[in-house]
């Protein structure tokens, strides 16, 4: 338990470390931002009294329109996503018995490309032991996966909306996002669904998402196009003690490539597509562990200073 603490304490260092150069540069970036905006704000002023004057007779002054953002298209173009959150539910135990996870207890990550009746799979996982309490870990991780900082780590969100369907612990996305995997950038179009289970003594956390390209900075990257179904488990863990309660974060990623994707690319586009969403992918589940880590210290450090 000593190696788990010093190893949250380097990563916390880490964290107050990269905060603090972030300060900066926000700092000296909302200064220059300030005064880009200040001579923004004076050119925008002198227009509106220019156009005010030219198109004050289009103006009417009972009509105003409020454009409201909603989720794009209808709910039925999830419904085969919603099959695939069904199927992996009642996968989970078999994925995790083969993978390992279902028995693991150290801290550990691991890619491996596997074989299915599909065609092969690429699948990355971690393990990591949590020294907070089960219900903390429950929470901080649903926190996470139904907020935006899960979309974080391998890129940025242009546009997203998100909707809660009539469904418990339940929410729908629909979104562009930029992907990040070393020096390669690529667009890409995605509907995602995400799902919490509840169970005695485990939380599930399941999200399967269909992935289309958007517009692609790399042309090798030109068949964009695959789905993930996306784990994320916290349980007790073995690494307990009668004094202390530890917890277990585990997450496993699936990704797969359509038979139609695979024969229009050939092997080299796939393998550089698949290099491509290996590391992308990596860098979210990382980011994943460190959000949900950094949650649960922060929510330790809250719960002290209380009197």
């Amino acid at each position: 338990m000593t190696t788990v603490w010093e190893n949250i304490a380097d990563s916390q260092r880490r964290r107050r470390k990269k905060a603090e150069c972030e300060n900066i540069r926000l700092k000296m970036v909302i200064e220059h931002q300030q005064k880009v905006a200040d001579n923004l704000r004076n050119l925008i002023q002198k227009r509106a009294s220019q156009l005010g004057a030219e198109c004050s007779f289009f103006t009417d002054v009972n009509y105003t329109n409020h454009h409201v953002l909603d989720l794009q298209g209808d709910v039925g173009e999830f419904q085969s996503l919603f099959r695939h959150l069904d199927n992996a539910y009642q996968e989970l135990d078999t994925v995790f018995a083969a993978n390992g996870l279902n028995n693991m207890v150290v801290t550990r990550s691991d890619v491996q490309v596997r074989d299915c009746a599909g065609g092969k799979y690429v699948e990355l996982l971690f393990n990591k032991v949590l020294p907070f309490n089960l219900q903390d870990a429950r929470q901080a991780t649903w926190e996470h996966f139904r907020g935006s900082e899960k979309h974080m780590g391998n890129g940025s969100v242009y546009e997203k909306t998100a909707e809660d369907v009539n469904v418990p612990y339940t929410i729908l996305e629909d979104f562009t996002k930029e992907m990040h995997s070393n020096s390669a950038r690529a667009d890409a179009s995605m509907k995602q669904v995400v799902r919490r289970h509840v169970e005695p003594n485990r939380d599930v956390i399941i999200a399967v998402v269909s992935v289309n390209p958007a517009e692609v900075k790399n042309k090798r990257l030109g068949g964009l196009k695959y789905q993930v179904r996306s784990y994320a488990v916290t349980k007790w863990s073995a690494a307990s003690t009668p004094e202390r309660e530890v917890s277990q974060l585990q997450c496993c990623s699936l990704i797969s490539f359509d038979e139609e994707t695979v024969a229009k690319l050939g092997s080299d586009a796939i393998r550089a597509l698949t290099n491509f969403l290996i590391v992308s992918l990596a860098a979210k589940m990382q980011g994943h562990q460190d959000c949900i880590e950094n949650a649960l210290m922060d929510h330790a450090l809250l719960t002290q200073q209380v009197p």
